[in-house]
């Protein structure tokens, strides 16, 4: 059962939540050794929120939407992921027909942002196995989910939160049709709302940015990489602006690999 989270009202959303609780002895069972926001912290998210120009009403909206839910299934334990399959020879030839079948683009993105074809098509096949893996969750969700319990990052996800929701007023993006990872990254690069912000762009000239566009991911994520700090010619540095994407050392090696075959 997935519980909806209510409002950021402070003693509602409270209330809200142990009921939920109570109704679900498995939850309640299974979560009791969890801590959750306190009212403090709900309030001080509340301000945050109405600072970035949204109206009680706004607020009450997004929070009481049926579709707003707790995704306990974040918090099971899971596997180390295992990127064998990346390497399988129908992933390789997947790949390359995606460079090829986009060989136009890539190339002016190469030209203007300095990051090899290769190296986003790579991300690309990591991240969402080019696009067929987006994500079981879903971005508002994930991020409230991973604020409202308890964490040794939960304060970066109520930042993530609050930017998220500001992306959506402002892009005029539905709070809940963006599929996610389980950490609230979206789009076809897998971008958190922080990187969203700082480094998405318009890939196709529409004069809209959308991450589940695949131009505008693939722009956003070269635009992130050139950002970073990516240069040509500079292995070391560029390994670290690979773990700038994900801090996994088994993912850089994965995405360093997966690139070269690419060339063969």
């Amino acid at each position: 059962m997935k519980n909806r989270t209510g409002t950021l009202i402070l003693a509602f959303i409270l209330n809200y939540f142990a009921t939920c609780l109570l109704q679900d002895c498995s939850h309640a069972q299974a979560n009791a050794h969890m801590e959750f926001a306190s009212a403090q912290e709900t309030q001080l998210l509340h301000e945050k929120i109405m600072a970035k120009g949204f109206s009680q009403s706004e607020i009450n909206a997004i929070f009481g939407d049926e579709r707003s839910t707790l995704e306990w299934d974040i918090f099971k334990p899971g596997k180390k992921r295992n990127y064998a399959d990346v390497f399988y020879q129908v992933s390789i030839e997947r790949g390359k027909k995606c460079l090829t079948s986009n060989n136009v683009f890539f190339s002016k993105l190469e030209q203007i942002f300095g990051v090899p074809k290769e190296l986003l098509v790579s991300i690309y096949r990591v991240e969402t196995d080019l696009g067929m893996n987006l994500g079981k969750y879903q971005v508002t969700n994930s991020l409230f989910t991973l604020w409202f319990v308890r964490n040794r990052r939960s304060e970066y996800f109520g930042g993530e939160l609050v930017n998220w929701l500001a992306i959506c007023k402002k892009h005029g993006y539905d709070y809940y049709s963006t599929p996610s990872s389980s950490a609230g990254a979206f789009g076809h690069m897998q971008f958190m709302p922080t990187s969203f912000l700082e480094y998405a762009i318009d890939g196709n000239g529409d004069g809209k940015i959308d991450l589940l566009i695949f131009e505008d991911a693939m722009a956003s994520a070269a635009n992130y990489l050139r950002g970073k700090g990516w240069r040509n010619g500079s292995q070391i540095g560029n390994e670290k602006v690979i773990l700038r994407y994900n801090s996994d050392g088994d993912y850089k090696d994965a995405v360093i690999r997966y690139a070269r075959k690419l060339r063969i």
